[in-house]
């Protein structure tokens, strides 16, 4: 019971992470949208889709190649910093886990320009 507990904490956080970044990289990407389109809102936010889809694309390409390759690498530095972090995640899983929540962003901007603009 008590890994399930861990469990679902770490994925809370991981969400909660992977909109952090989704909100981060769309007001990064929107004012700097904004200032180079002058101000066309529909761009902007076309702008900050594409964004968003290639940066949880890349994520999860990283995640992919980390997966992949193999065991020969060094243990983390900063392994015990990452246990009281993430209990039971190792940081390829969050960063899955992440990067589809970025992807989910990126989706849900891309349904709302598709049918509602």
């Amino acid at each position: 019971m008590k890994r399930l507990v861990c469990l679902l904490r770490d994925l809370m956080k991981t969400l909660i992470l992977g909109g952090i970044i989704s909100i981060g990289i769309a007001i990064v990407i929107g004012l700097i949208a904004l200032l180079v389109n002058k101000g066309n809102i529909k761009t902007t936010i076309e702008v900050i889709r594409s964004a968003l889809l290639i940066t949880g694309s890349f994520g999860l390409l990283l995640s992919a190649i980390l997966i992949i390759k193999k065991k020969s690498e060094s243990p983390l530095k900063y392994i015990d910093q990452w246990k009281e972090k993430f209990k039971v995640f190792s940081y390829k899983v969050v960063l899955i886990f992440s990067s589809i929540i970025i992807l989910l962003c990126g989706g849900i901007i891309d349904w709302f320009l598709f049918y509602k603009l």
